[in-house]
């Protein structure tokens, strides 16, 4: 087996990062690398330090990027190779592996989402709920079914179970 990098760009709390997983000849993960992103040209220098280092020419870049994707056919060595996400969500994994450590590190803040603007509240839910608090109401015995809705006089029952 060729050793393979897989590389992409995850974000972590609305911050970008590259995150790199280097598989050696055995397949056994040899370097890993999570490192904040700021552009395209930055991957490709990561994407070189790693094959120098390990002196590995050409190299199987694996990526679900499609930046980086397209960047890999400027170099010559490196052999890109577009993958779906399940192929390389070792990088996500690695990234979730790290991720209290790297919101500490780089002071990230949880996304908070603030509340927009309410929507008018449509009348056929108005509608609807009107009609559901009725039924609710039957059920739960507060008016008998055909009974004058502004009848207020009390009801009484005749000895032959009629109610009058």
């Amino acid at each position: 087996m060729k050793p393979i990098l897989i590389i992409n760009v995850e974000m972590l709390e609305s911050k970008p990062f590259i995150v790199a997983i280097l598989y050696d000849y055995e397949g056994k993960m040899t370097e890993s690398l999570i490192l904040p992103y700021n552009n395209d040209n930055q991957v490709l220098d990561v994407i070189r330090d790693i094959a120098i280092q390990y002196d590995l020419y050409p190299l199987d870049v694996w990526t679900s990027n499609q930046g980086i994707y397209t960047i890999l056919f400027k170099v010559i060595g490196f052999n890109g190779v577009y993958k779906v996400a399940n192929d390389t969500s070792n990088t996500r994994s690695l990234l979730m592996q790290y991720k209290e450590e790297l919101i500490d590190l780089y002071d990230l803040h949880p996304k908070v989402e603030v509340p927009s603007e309410s929507k008018p509240f449509p009348i056929w839910r108005g509608w609807i709920i009107k009609k559901l608090e009725k039924i609710i109401e039957l059920l739960k015995g507060g008016k008998k079914y055909g009974e004058n809705k502004t009848s207020n006089a009390p009801r009484t029952e005749a000895k032959n179970g009629t109610i009058g």
